[in-house]
């Protein structure tokens, strides 16, 4: 899959601060670029489950049944 996601990274005093447009509720923060990159990366993996999770559990509970089907 090739999906390109922007992120921006800014090196604060002693962290990197990881950052994407597309996920504004996302960050990495990390000592090193990779770190903070690992980080973000699992923020965002994070928030795509929490979605999913919202998005499935509101079908399975609707009275709308050919949704589920």
């Amino acid at each position: 899959m090739n999906q390109i996601i922007e992120v921006k990274i800014i090196k604060r005093k002693v962290n990197y601060i990881a950052t994407s447009s597309l996920f504004p509720t996302c960050k990495g923060i990390g000592k090193t670029k990779k770190e903070a990159l690992a980080k973000l990366s699992k923020s965002i993996s994070k928030n795509i489950a929490s979605m999913v999770e919202a998005t499935l559990e509101s079908i399975f509970l609707s009275d709308n049944y050919t949704q589920v089907m």
